[in-house]
């Protein structure tokens, strides 16, 4: 039932971008996404513009630190808001009787130009961020807002399919406060960075230091909440990337490269051991 759950889960998100261009990700600090790495696909914004924000480490820990403001401020009610980067979205909180347990962000507007340009221009002038590259990722933004009722319609059952999962998976939550160094929050500032940069080339120590903790932390946080060493959880990314480049047509040299390999022969030989067949069979 609960992998059922979960494909609809992720039908549904499809549908919603598919039939009325939504953007949705969910965001409860990866608490069921440890249990599931099949979320691990709805928890980020897909847009150019954020993809272009969170490739700068600094900016990344500053959108992991932006969501939790964002939890804290959507406790009982929906609301739009504009990010510190300058992108406007609309937030729903995932509620679980009287306890927010985390909240689903719709993202991809531009509502207020002004104000947006002011804080793209304090961004490119302080990180390694091209305005111009920026600035084309936000015009492609919809300027156009939904019509909220309509909104709200579609959101709810995704809403409700979520908090089920929760309440099926880790009952009621027991503390309704948003703790930013909880294992929890670490683990998920994890896994984001790795689905976000898993084709290039990351380690422990680059991790640790963009994260802000030992090397040996991350080994045991990683350990104990996937089962998985870090590398190997890297690399469950990187293979299951590289066989969708193979099923679409792409040679075997492309897909190892693309996804974030740099030996043919260890790509192909890791790539038989899990799917217990060869990338060009």
């Amino acid at each position: 039932m609960l992998n059922a759950l979960i494909e609809d889960l992720n039908k549904y998100v499809l549908f919603l971008k598919k039939e009325y261009d939504l953007n949705l990700s969910f965001h409860d600090f990866f608490t069921l996404s440890k249990e599931y790495p099949a979320l691990l696909s709805l928890s980020s914004h897909t847009d150019s513009f954020c993809k272009i924000i969170k490739a700068v480490p600094e900016l990344f820990i500053k959108c992991r630190q932006h969501q939790l403001k964002v939890a804290k401020c959507c406790l009982a009610k929906s609301r739009c808001g504009m990010c510190y980067a300058g992108l406007e979205e609309f937030v729903y909180p995932i509620r679980i009787q009287d306890t927010n347990v985390g909240f689903i962000s719709v993202s991809g507007y531009r509502f207020n130009p002004k104000k947006a340009e002011k804080r793209m221009r304090q961004i490119t002038g302080s990180y390694p961020v091209s305005y111009t590259n920026l600035h084309e990722a936000y015009m492609l933004l919809k300027k156009d807002a939904p019509d909220s009722i309509f909104l709200d319609s579609l959101i709810a059952p995704a809403a409700h399919m979520y908090e089920y999962l929760y309440l099926l998976t880790l009952g009621r939550p027991e503390n309704p406060e948003y703790n930013t160094s909880s294992n929890n929050y670490i683990f998920g500032m994890i896994c984001e960075y790795i689905q976000n940069h898993f084709t290039e080339k990351i380690t422990v120590e680059q991790l640790a230091d963009i994260i802000h903790c030992s090397s040996s932390y991350i080994n045991h946080n990683f350990k104990k909440n996937t089962g998985m060493s870090f590398s190997d959880y890297v690399n469950s990314f990187r293979l299951n990337y590289a066989k969708k480049l193979l099923s679409r047509g792409g040679s075997i040299k492309d897909a190892c490269f693309e996804s974030g390999f740099n030996d043919c022969a260890y790509f192909s030989k890791i790539f038989r051991e899990k799917y217990n067949t060869t990338p060009s069979e």
